[in-house]
């Protein structure tokens, strides 16, 4: 079990920037494309709550690495959560707000996150 509760990075996992572009380029058109497909929308935001959920009680176990790994107030899990809210509670400005949040908060993160792979922590 001491594998899943580690805190330091590993230096063996490489994952170049440009493939992480590439794939949310991709999430992005395929997003775009199936944009009227109501059932597909209901479907990713169960599954996003569900592995939300998942992840908080997995980090519950342990709460050191609740605060540090699993904090509850991360822009994306809140965004997440409000998103299914906002839309089976039928609030439109609700669900725009937090889709932007979401995704505009998540562009301004990754370049934050690069940095801290390449120089170490700040």
């Amino acid at each position: 079990m001491e594998y899943f509760f580690r805190h330091n990075i590993d230096k063996s996992v490489h994952i170049p920037v440009v493939w992480i572009r590439v794939a949310m380029a991709l999430a992005i058109f395929l997003a775009y494309c199936f944009r009227k497909k109501d059932f597909l929308l209901k479907f990713s935001l169960q599954m996003g709550i569900l592995i939300q959920i998942l992840l908080l009680y997995w980090y519950w176990g342990d709460s050191s690495l609740f605060l540090k790994e699993g904090l509850p107030l991360y822009h994306c899990r809140i965004s997440m959560f409000l998103l299914w809210f906002g839309y089976y509670g039928r609030r439109e400005r609700l669900l725009k707000y937090f889709a932007w949040l979401g995704f505009v908060g998540e562009w301004f993160l990754l370049p934050c996150r690069i940095h801290r792979l390449i120089c170490g922590p700040m």
